[in-house]
C-alpha cells in the first residue's frame, strides 16, 4: 500500500533538471553545455520544449537560437520568466531557416526586428525580400 502511494507521488512530480539534462543530451543530441543552460530555469526549458515541438526539425538549432539570441532578452522573476516572444514565433522563424528561405545570420536580424516591431517572421522576410 505504501509503495503504491510513493509511486503515485513520484509519478506526479515534474521531471528534475538532471534527468531533463540527460534527456536533452542523449535523446535530442544537445551538447552538455547547452543542456545545462536550458535546465537552469524551469520556464527556459518549458519554452525550449514548446518551440522545438512546434518547429520540429533540429533540436540543436532551436536550442542554440534560444541560448544565443533569445535568452539575453529574458527577464527572470524568481520562478517566473518573461520572454520577448512566444515560442510559436521563434518556431516560425526556425522553420524559415530550415526551409532555406533565410540563413541563420539573417534569422538573427529578423529576430531583432520581431522583438522591436512585434511582427511575424514571415511578414518581415516578405517585407525585406528574403535576402538569404
Amino acid at each position: 500500500m505504501q509503495s503504491a502511494w510513493v509511486e503515485e507521488i513520484r509519478a506526479s512530480l515534474p521531471e528534475l533538471p538532471p534527468v531533463k539534462r540527460e534527456r536533452y543530451v542523449t535523446k535530442l543530441g544537445l551538447g552538455r553545455d547547452v543542456a545545462d543552460v536550458l535546465v537552469e530555469h524551469p520556464k527556459l526549458s518549458a519554452w525550449f520544449e514548446r518551440a522545438f515541438e512546434l518547429a520540429g526539425g533540429d533540436a540543436k538549432r532551436v536550442a542554440n537560437f534560444l541560448v544565443n539570441e533569445v535568452k539575453r532578452d529574458v527577464t527572470y522573476h524568481g520562478l517566473d520568466a518573461q520572454f520577448p516572444l512566444a515560442p510559436e514565433h521563434i518556431a516560425e522563424l526556425i522553420k524559415l531557416v530550415d526551409a532555406g528561405t533565410i540563413s541563420g545570420k539573417i534569422a538573427k536580424d529578423v529576430y531583432g526586428e520581431m522583438v522591436r516591431t512585434r511582427k511575424r517572421a514571415a511578414d518581415i522576410v516578405e517585407d525585406k525580400g528574403s535576402p538569404c
